[in-house]
C-alpha cells in the first residue's frame, strides 16, 4: 500500500498542497510550526476518520476558512488503486449532514466508516506515550483505532456496543426517576453482552498476535538482554474462555452497573493491554 498523491485543502495550516510522494522512505525536514505534523495528521485521520489530537473536527479547519478537504490516490496492490476524500466542515457548520463528508472513488457515503480500512496507517508520535503512561482509555483508544483499519467487522459491533450502552444510560436514568421499570433494562444488557463479547475476543486476538511481534522487535534492540511481554488486561478474569464463553464473563459486570448507582450511570465492558520487559 502506498499514497501516490495527497492534496489538502485548508487543512490546518495548509491553504493548498499537493504532494507526490516517492516510492522509498519519504522524510519531511522543516523549521518547527511549519506543518510537518499536520501533514502526517491529514493521512491518519483520512484512515480513520478521526484526529487525534483534535478535540472536535472543526479544528481541523484552517482559520477563516468553512472547511477543509483531504484527498488522496492510494495503490492497494491487492484490492486495487482507490481514491479517498474527507472533508471536514468548520464550527459554524450547523447541519449535521455537513459536519463531516467522505467519498470512495468519487462516490459520497452515508456512513462515515465506510471510509475505514481503505488506507493502512500507523502513526506514532509523542501522544502515543499516553499508551503506555497514560489511563486505560487510551489504550483501548488505540485498539479500537488499530483494528478497525483491518476488521470492518469490529467496526460494526463496536458501534453497536457503543450505541447500546447509550441506550442502556439514558433508560437507567429513567428507572432512577421512576419513568421506566427495571426489567426493561434487560433488552440493552444482552446487546452489550453480545456486541462485548465480539470486542474483547478481537482486541485479546489482535494482541496476541501483536505481542509476537512487539517481543521480537525489542528483543532485537536490547540485544537480547530483554523479553518484553505484552498482555490482554480486561477488568475482569477471562479464566481461559474463548469464543461464546466470553459472554459470561461480561454479564455480571454489566449487571454489576445495574445494581450499584441506581441509575445515575451505566457500566460496560472495560479492558485494555499491558506491557512489561524483563531481564
Amino acid at each position: 500500500m502506498r499514497v501516490n498523491r495527497l492534496e489538502l485543502f485548508d487543512f490546518r495550516n495548509y491553504e493548498r498542497l499537493r504532494l507526490e510522494p516517492g516510492p522509498g522512505l519519504n522524510i519531511l525536514v522543516g523549521p518547527n510550526a511549519q506543518g510537518k505534523s499536520n501533514f502526517l495528521e491529514s493521512l491518519y485521520a483520512l484512515a480513520t476518520t478521526k484526529s487525534l489530537r483534535a478535540g472536535r473536527d472543526g479544528e481541523m479547519v484552517r482559520f477563516g476558512a468553512d472547511a477543509c478537504r483531504i484527498v488522496a490516490e492510494v495503490h492497494r496492490s491487492a484490492q486495487g488503486d482507490v481514491l479517498l476524500e474527507m472533508a471536514v466542515g468548520g464550527t459554524g457548520v450547523t447541519n449535521i449532514s455537513e459536519r463531516k463528508m467522505v467519498k470512495v472513488n468519487g462516490g459520497r457515503h452515508a456512513k462515515i466508516a465506510d471510509l475505514i480500512g481503505n488506507l493502512n496507517a500507523v502513526l506514532f508520535s509523542s501522544f502515543d506515550l499516553a499508551i503506555v503512561r497514560g489511563e486505560p482509555e487510551e489504550r483501548r483508544r488505540f485498539l479500537n483505532y488499530e483494528i478497525a483499519q483491518v476488521s470492518p467487522r469490529y467496526v460494526l459491533a463496536l458501534a453497536a456496543y457503543r450505541r447500546a450502552l447509550e441506550q442502556r444510560n439514558r433508560l437507567l436514568k429513567d428507572v432512577r426517576w421512576g419513568h421506566a421499570d427495571a426489567a426493561s433494562l434487560d433488552a440493552w444488557s444482552g446487546q452489550i453482552v453480545e456486541h462485548g463479547a465480539r470486542l474483547v475476543e478481537r482486541r485479546r486476538a489482535y494482541l496476541e498476535q501483536l505481542a509476537v511481534h512487539a517481543a521480537d522487535i525489542h528483543h532485537r534492540l536490547s540485544n537480547g538482554a530483554e523479553t518484553l511481554v505484552v498482555e490482554y488486561g480486561p477488568s475482569f478474569a477471562l479464566d481461559g474462555a474463548r469464543g461464546g464463553d466470553s459472554g459470561g464473563r461480561v454479564r455480571p459486570l454489566v449487571c454489576a452497573g445495574r445494581r450499584g448507582d441506581g441509575g445515575g450511570g451505566g457500566r460496560g465492558i472495560h479492558q485494555g493491554a499491558r506491557g512489561r520487559a524483563a531481564r
